[in-house]
């Protein structure tokens, strides 16, 4: 029980932030019941996926502003359910915090506002889980919506997702504070490894913005990532019983943002998206990529809360951009 599991880490992060006790978790059972029983816990335990969000949540009044969005019965983000008018074409997004909109409000997320532009013939579905990486993406699809008429599933793609599991609960840690025993698991490169992909890319003045990405974002500049990732992950894809076309929204970081505002390399700044772009065109998997949009806003915190996240102005034009382009493939 080393690893118990990243929904740990997640009910211990809100523990953390000042949101319950932050009292001790030591066995498996406990942390079941504390994250299905707990009514401000936005999780519940999965054994497949470690974690998922809660079918039916709407925990507002525990949290401040913005609160954690509401769900549906399935987990998904909103609390629409899946359409069953045989007429609407269904549209499924996977992804993390960038997808479910951390610290933004519903109705300010991308896919909400793509919604808006898409009108009632289509139903955009919100599948972003915090802390989910492509891998458990992928599992939670196959686990619980395999079997839906999409029109077409969307996989946003982000620096930080090459890793299986982003997060991992340390129960040996127990002696000290609960928030200690909440771990990263930021990457599986060394420390000298990852010291090297760093110097590397503060060479050059114009691309010192990507060396102060942390690990998680790093790892995503190094090949062996990437090929593990391509295994793991991308080459399963191909075979999986998706009953629908797949695409790819891969967007940037903060760092990137202001790494390319500096005009550094292209080839630098957006290697990650590079190499899943050269995937797709391998296999004909279509990828949108709205780092331009973003790259021209001339403040970049404009679009951007946070490293990460979105700002409202930031999904409004990654909504702009995307949704036209997504709506193309569907006429194809």
């Amino acid at each position: 029980m080393g690893t118990l599991l990243a929904a740990a880490a997640f009910f211990l992060f809100e523990r953390i932030t000042g949101r319950g006790s932050g009292s001790r978790i030591d066995n498996l059972a406990d942390l079941k019941a504390r994250m299905d029983d707990d009514p401000s816990s936005r999780f519940i335990y999965d054994a497949d996926l470690n974690y998922r969000l809660k079918p039916h949540f709407d925990g507002g009044k525990y949290y401040p502003d913005p609160p954690p969005h509401p769900t549906n019965s399935l987990g998904l983000v909103g609390r629409d359910e899946l359409s069953r008018d045989p007429s609407v074409r269904k549209i499924l997004f996977l992804g993390d915090s960038v997808t479910y909109g951390e610290r933004v409000s519903y109705a300010d997320l991308f896919v909400t506002r793509m919604q808006k532009l898409a009108g009632k013939r289509f139903q955009l579905v919100n599948a972003g889980c915090p802390g989910w990486s492509t891998f458990q993406e992928l599992l939670f699809f196959d686990r619980y919506l395999a079997n839906e008429d999409w029109a077409l599933v969307v996989i946003v793609f982000c620096t930080n997702d090459l890793v299986k599991f982003e997060w991992r609960y340390d129960s040996s840690r127990h002696e000290r504070a609960s928030g200690d025993q909440l771990v990263a698991v930021e990457s599986t490169l060394d420390a000298v490894r990852l010291k090297v992909i760093r110097t590397g890319l503060s060479r050059r003045p114009e691309s010192e913005w990507l060396s102060k990405q942390h690990d998680g974002f790093l790892a995503a500049w190094d090949e062996g990532m990437w090929q593990r990732f391509r295994e793991d992950v991308l080459l399963p894809l191909l075979i999986r019983k998706v009953r629908a076309p797949v695409a790819f929204l891969a967007v940037p970081n903060l760092y990137q943002v202001k790494a390319a505002r500096k005009n550094a390399p292209p080839g630098e700044v957006y290697y990650p998206q590079r190499q899943l772009a050269a995937f797709c065109a391998e296999h004909r998997i279509p990828i949108v990529d709205p780092a331009p949009v973003l790259v021209a806003d001339p403040d970049p915190m404009t679009v951007f809360v946070d490293d990460t996240h979105f700002s409202p102005a930031g999904h409004e034009a990654v909504a702009r951009y995307a949704w036209p382009k997504i709506a193309s493939l569907l006429k194809k």
